[in-house]
């Protein structure tokens, strides 16, 4: 540990931290609630791939905001685990090594979202398929992406483990909001395995889980940009 990290108070230390996740949540609004949500109709490739053709650099918008997003999260990760280590290293290693698996898989899914840009763009592709072979085969990756998004989420709640453990035991924070993170963790494991494992049940079991997952994570985000960390409180002594 640097003497400059041991120097620093937990405010001046979570610096960092808060404007990555600045970055991080105005990334992540635009890319799923603004871009995403202009473009995939369930059920309908017809109507997707004709909303992608229309709105083609929203969409290239929406793909470049998640990218970005990503490369936020891994230098959130590693200013969270600067600001952490000094608590407990241990656990502030292991938030970093989830954050640096996630990332990966996370990039990797995003290749689901270029294969209409691909499929609709290519000449070669236009010539030996028909139209709405072209449709189902986009809307065929674009669902895939959407179950690589569910694998990522094991990653996007494991890490929030290690993460609420060290707000529970830093006292940077209010402890209530590394409770929620671990409930947080619960909600993103919870969507992935009964997709993959009982999808019958996850119709009934989403609303819910996906309740968990925001509830649990966005409060810490939100204090973390609006508050920051706070120092340890010292026990008072009478002279």
């Amino acid at each position: 540990m640097s003497d400059l990290e041991t120097a620093l108070s937990p405010r001046a230390a979570s610096v960092p931290a808060r404007v990555w996740y600045v970055f991080l949540t105005g990334f992540s609004v635009f890319g799923i609630l603004i871009a995403d949500a202009r473009f995939f109709v369930p059920g309908d490739a017809g109507a997707t791939a004709a909303a992608i053709r229309a709105g083609d650099f929203m969409y290239r918008l929406g793909i470049a905001s998640g990218l970005a997003g990503q490369t936020c999260q891994l230098f959130l990760g590693l200013a969270l685990f600067r600001l952490f280590r000094p608590v407990n290293e241990g656990r502030a290693r292991t938030l970093l090594a989830l954050v640096i698996a996630m990332v990966p898989v996370a990039f990797l899914n995003m290749l689901g979202k270029f294969a209409p840009l691909v499929l609709f763009g290519d000449a070669e592709y236009s010539s030996s398929f028909g139209p709405a072979q072209l449709e189902a085969l986009a809307f065929l990756f674009l669902e895939l992406q959407k179950l690589g998004t569910l694998v990522a989420g094991v990653f996007w709640g494991l890490w929030l483990v290690p993460l609420g453990l060290l707000v529970i035991e830093s006292r940077f924070f209010p402890r209530f909001l590394g409770y929620l993170l671990l409930a947080g963790c619960a909600g993103y494991l919870l969507e992935s395995f009964t997709t993959f494992v009982a999808p019958a049940a996850h119709g009934a079991v989403s609303p819910f889980a996906l309740a968990l997952s925001a509830g649990g994570e966005l409060p810490f985000a939100l204090w973390m940009i609006l508050v920051g960390a706070r120092g340890p409180k010292r026990e008072s002594t009478n002279g």
